[in-house]
């Protein structure tokens, strides 16, 4: 059943760890540490309340959490939310050598680290968790550490998307304009990337504008939009080369990088461009 903040915001303390104690894997402390930060104005202060919880205790409990979690493709007792996530990304699948590979990869990553391989996998498939398993097995530990508490938060991301219904619900949107002709500007292709975090900075989106100069769907979701650092790219020369204007004049504008930052993964972040061969403007719009 999907609770709405204002419910979330009603709740005593009891009622709060209930409702969300399960969000983090076996630790509902985290809930009851948050509690005390309501009213929760929108989705993204209540996962960041959750996640301060978190970061501002002690290292041994920390050190619990990530060990709370259970091993991929692992074949001891899981809380339902798990299986079904490990279900989702193929994990339930694989064939007795794959399996082994996973187990013994799983106990290398723990012999070294001391507690579990976490990964977010909602969206992934059972090679590219492999691939990261295999590049974090080759890490640090604290930074791994820190990496860990990073998936537990994209975890916690995702089952509170599950959970929560909320008009604030967090997207990311964009819509370009070519003011040189005053019409949306179609088939104009974009990337999405996130900058930071283990790869430094990975691709997300690589999509082209409709008719109207925008997307049939947002860049990114609730659950999908996190605090953090993103450009877009717009690739406005190949744009106006299919317009026939390389052919008048060489084009000043080749890619067009916009880079912003994303403080309340519970709000609308609209990021739309305007463009014209010579030049562009942008703003933060609704």
């Amino acid at each position: 059943m999907k609770l709405s903040l204002d419910s979330i915001n009603r709740m005593n303390r009891e009622q709060f760890v209930d409702a969300l104690g399960w969000v983090f894997e076996h630790s509902p402390w985290v809930a009851e540490r948050a509690w005390i930060s309501r009213p929760f104005y929108s989705f993204g202060q209540l996962s960041s309340k959750l996640e301060e919880a978190v970061e501002q205790s002690a290292l041994d409990e920390q050190l619990a959490l990530l060990c709370a979690h259970p091993d991929l493709a692992g074949k001891l007792k899981m809380t339902e939310i798990s299986v079904n996530e490990q279900r989702g990304a193929g994990l339930n699948e694989l064939s007795p050598e794959d399996y082994e590979q996973f187990r013994a990869s799983n106990q290398a990553y723990k012999d070294k680290f001391g507690f579990p391989f976490i990964i977010a996998v909602r969206g992934l498939n059972t090679d590219s968790i492999y691939a990261a398993l295999g590049k974090r097995l080759g890490g640090e530990w604290d930074k791994e550490r820190i990496l860990a508490l990073k998936e537990v938060f994209k975890i916690a991301q995702f089952r509170l998307s599950d959970l929560i219904t909320s008009p604030n619900d967090g997207k990311l949107t964009t819509h370009v304009l070519d003011v040189s002709c005053g019409t949306p500007a179609s088939g104009m292709k974009l990337e999405l990337w996130e900058i930071g975090g283990e790869e430094g900075r990975r691709l997300l989106r690589s999509v082209v504008t409709d008719a109207d100069g925008r997307l049939d769907a947002p860049l990114l979701s609730c659950g999908e939009l996190k605090v953090g650092q993103y450009e877009l790219f717009f690739y406005v020369a190949e744009y106006f080369r299919e317009k026939g204007l390389a052919e008048k004049e060489p084009l000043f504008l080749e890619c067009i990088p916009i880079r912003f930052g994303v403080s309340d993964a519970g709000s609308h972040y609209h990021v739309p461009l305007l463009v014209a061969p010579g030049g562009y403007s942008t703003y933060r719009g609704s």
